[in-house]
C-alpha cells in the first residue's frame, strides 16, 4: 500500500514514490475510518483505510495544514465562511468569519478598493497596515493572518478577539483600569521601539479578551516614523494632540503619549477631558479632573502635557507610582 501523509480536512499528498498528487480526505463521525479519493485529470482508485491500524504501523503519519502565502491575489475571495458583522468604519467593515481549511474563527476587515468620491486605490493603504502588523509581534496586538487583494476589495484576515471594547469592560471591572493602562502604555512603547506610531488610539481600538487582557487592533492609521516629523493629520479629534489638530509637525510617540492620556482619564472618569477642540487646543479639563487622586491626575498631566517635547513617555507611564 501506497504511504500516505494527510493534512487535516481535504489536503494530502501520495508520496513514497516521489510524486506529489492532490487527495480529499473525509473522516466518519467516529474517526476510526478515512475515505482518500486522488483527484486530478480522473480519479485512480477509492480506498477505504483503518486509521487505528495505520496510525499504529506509522503509515499514517498526520501533518500541519499546507502554508499559504501572507499575501496573495484572487479573482474573489475563496475559503472563509462570513457571519456576523463585528464593527464599522468610514472606510472598511469588520466580519467574524470561518477559516474552512483549518476551522479556525478569524476577523476579516473588508476595505473596498475604490469609493465614489475617489478614485484612488485604497490598496496601498490596507497593505502597509498588513505589513506593519505581519512585522509586530506581542502577546497584546492582534495577530494578523493574511491578505487577499481582489480587483474590487482588499480583505485583511485578522485574530478574533473575543470580548468587549477597553471603556465598557472597565465601568463594568473598574479594579482592572491600572493593569490594562499598564498593557496599553506597555504595548504602545513596544511599537515605539520598533518604529511604528499607531496614530488612533481609542476605547473603540482596543479590546479586552475573555482572560481580562487588552488588544490593540486597527492599525489603519499607523505610520513607521524612523525619527522624523510627520505632518499629516489623523486619528478621532477627541483624541488627537493639540498639534496634530492644528497641522503642525509632530513626532508619532507623542501623538501615541497625548491619546494614550485621553484613555486614562476617560477610564478612571468616565469622560472626556476635553469638552471640544477649542478645550484641547487651550488644555482646558473639564469639571471631572477634580475626581482624579494624587497619582492619576500627575500621570494624566504628563500626559496631557500641551508642550510635545515635554510630555511623558509611554514607557514612563508604564512605571509611574500609580501603575504600581
Amino acid at each position: 500500500m501506497d504511504s500516505l501523509i494527510l493534512a487535516p480536512l481535504n489536503l494530502g499528498f501520495f508520496t513514497q514514490d516521489g510524486s506529489r498528487k492532490r487527495a480529499r480526505v473525509e473522516t466518519t463521525r467516529s474517526l476510526k475510518k478515512v475515505k482518500v479519493s486522488t483527484f486530478g485529470a480522473a480519479v485512480e482508485h477509492e480506498i477505504n483505510i483503518d486509521v487505528e491500524d495505520l496510525c499504529a504501523r506509522n503509515i499514517l503519519t498526520p501533518v500541519e495544514p499546507l502554508e499559504r502565502p501572507r499575501f496573495t491575489k484572487q479573482s474573489m475571495l475563496t475559503g472563509y465562511k462570513m457571519s456576523e458583522v463585528l464593527g464599522t468604519g468610514k472606510t472598511c467593515t469588520v466580519r467574524k468569519a470561518v477559516d474552512l481549511c483549518t476551522r479556525q474563527t478569524v476577523a476579516i476587515k473588508i476595505m473596498n478598493r475604490y469609493c465614489e468620491s475617489s478614485m484612488e486605490d485604497m490598496f496601498t493603504h490596507a497593505e502597509r497596515e498588513a505589513q506593519l502588523l505581519s512585522e509586530l509581534d506581542h502577546p497584546n496586538i492582534v495577530k494578523f493572518i493574511r491578505q487577499i487583494e481582489t480587483p474590487t476589495k482588499v480583505y485583511t484576515v485578522l485574530e478574533y478577539v473575543q470580548g468587549t471594547d477597553l471603556q465598557t469592560y472597565v465601568t463594568r471591572n473598574p479594579r482592572e483600569t491600572k493593569k490594562l493602562f499598564k498593557q496599553l502604555a506597555s504595548t504602545l512603547d513596544y511599537c515605539h521601539t520598533q518604529g511604528v506610531a499607531h496614530r488612533d488610539v481609542k476605547p473603540q481600538n482596543l479590546l479586552v479578551d475573555t482572560q481580562g487582557n487588552l488588544k490593540i487592533v486597527d492599525f489603519g492609521m499607523s505610520v513607521r516614523y524612523h525619527g522624523q516629523k510627520i505632518n499629516t493629520s489623523c486619528g478621532t479629534p477627541s483624541y488627537a494632540s493639540p498639534e496634530a489638530i492644528m497641522g503642525r509637525n509632530y513626532n508619532g510617540p507623542e501623538l501615541d503619549s497625548w491619546s494614550v492620556g485621553v484613555v486614562l482619564f476617560q477610564m478612571t472618569t468616565s469622560t472626556l477631558p476635553f469638552a471640544n477642540v477649542s478645550d484641547t487646543l487651550q488644555g482646558q479639563w473639564n469639571n471631572q479632573a477634580s475626581q482624579l487622586c494624587k497619582e492619576t491626575r500627575e500621570l494624566v498631566q504628563g500626559l496631557l502635557c500641551m508642550e510635545p517635547t515635554l510630555r511623558m513617555t509611554l514607557r514612563q507611564a508604564a512605571a509611574a507610582a500609580w501603575c504600581r
